[in-house]
């Protein structure tokens, strides 16, 4: 097998490397290698031969600008000034041309490095991207650490990202990327060295405490007493060790919004709900971790429900000696209200009542009733985790004055 060498005829780019990191007043170094014309038509393209260089902010030349113009044969390199190379990188692509402004060939598109950081717990991740018509054969990273001056070299890699571990939270570390690479080829096999621009991040704590398995929390609950108690374990330190406290919520049912309702530190993990007051305590109470800056984990549901419970009278007298005068329930828990209809012997409608606390007072249209027998129909409103439950009760209420 033998191989030939065969003359480039176009702009070759070597070089799209930061020199300096500004939103503004950012440069780089762009290099080519100069084309070959000894097979170039001079009588189709007459000498003397000249370029013209476009530039984009962004991997492959999407917006070009021209940026500098019939720059002699002879020149290979440009710096390009006042760039935003902080928070672009620069693209180029380099026309080659006559005597008369005809383009002969042009190069390909060559970028600049861009690197990007992201925050994690004592560390940092770096990403760099690039669009080059050469292969990058490896990559060095340098480090310039707090309260120092100098980049120092931390590693070498083949691939497109690096994780720094070890570093200190709420600390800044400034990094730089610088690439080796060439065409693989005799023409152009010396090393093309090019940096990305300085980008700096903080390593921050965004992992929350890892929440103990649902199962290890004691939970119970009564719906006579109306109490729900809750003893919790501290969090392992899988996920972060640095566990802050815990925080409770609850929300009256499944789909409504949820609200606070304490917080348990590492001190004391116990806490009971008492819902007497409202004889209630349907709902659902959700758990989560937070840690000391902040991150919060996902939330554990533990939903329960109360146990209605009413018995109605089936006779009152309603003399005014204050005793039993007023249709009131004997029992009653976890019930919200009662629309209570009274009917007479005939099947005629004689009161309603929206109270469950006095469904019946024993009169008609503000006249005292007549002894006997009545006829109820009750429409009670439960307090359950689901809403709207209504159970509907008939039966005989006898009057006696």
């Amino acid at each position: 097998v033998e191989c030939i060498e065969l003359p480039i005829t176009y702009p070759v780019i070597t070089n799209d490397s930061i020199n300096t990191t500004d939103a503004s007043a950012g440069d780089l170094t762009l290099k080519w290698k100069k084309p070959d014309t000894t097979k170039i038509n001079k009588n189709f393209f007459p000498e003397p031969y000249y370029y013209n260089i476009y530039q984009s902010p962004d991997f492959n030349l999407s917006n070009p600008t021209l940026i500098a113009s019939n720059i002699p044969y002879a020149q290979t390199r440009l710096t390009p000034q006042n760039l935003d190379t902080k928070n672009n990188p620069y693209s180029y692509k380099i026309e080659f041309i006559d005597a008369n402004g005809n383009t002969i060939t042009e190069s390909d598109i060559a970028s600049s490095i861009y690197l990007t950081v992201q925050p994690a717990q004592n560390q940092l991740t770096l990403n760099w991207n690039f669009n080059v018509p050469w292969q990058n054969h490896y990559y060095k990273i340098l480090r310039k650490d707090p309260n120092s001056t100098q980049f120092n070299l931390i590693a070498t890699t083949t691939n497109t990202s690096y994780t720094d571990v070890g570093l200190d939270n709420q600390r800044e570390y400034c990094y730089v990327v610088v690439s080796y690479g060439n065409y693989n080829d005799t023409t152009t096999q010396d090393t093309f060295v090019n940096a990305s621009q300085i980008a700096c991040g903080v390593p921050i704590d965004k992992d929350p405490p890892c929440l103990p398995p649902k199962d290890s929390i004691t939970f119970d609950y009564d719906c006579q007493t109306f109490k729900v108690n809750f003893d919790l374990i501290l969090p392992d330190d899988s996920c972060a060790s640095d566990f802050g406290k815990y925080i409770l919520y609850y929300s009256r049912y499944e789909d409504s919004p949820i609200t606070k309702l304490t917080e348990l530190t590492k001190n004391n993990l116990s806490y009971t709900y008492d819902g007497s007051t409202g004889q209630s305590i349907a709902g659902c109470f959700y758990i989560s971790a937070i840690d000391t800056v902040g991150n919060e984990s996902e939330k554990i549901k533990f939903c329960v429900d109360n146990c209605p419970y009413i018995i109605l009278p089936n006779v009152f007298t309603p003399n005014g000696d204050g005793v039993n005068d007023i249709l009131v329930p004997i029992e009653s828990r976890s019930v919200e209200k009662i629309k209570f209809y009274v009917y007479d012997r005939w099947g005629k409608l004689v009161a309603v009542s929206e109270d469950k606390e006095r469904l019946w007072d024993g009169n008609i249209n503000g006249s005292p009733a007549s002894e006997g027998v009545y006829f109820y129909k009750a429409e009670i409103y439960l307090s359950k985790l689901k809403p709207d439950i209504v159970i509907t009760r008939t039966g005989s209420i006898t009057l006696l004055r």
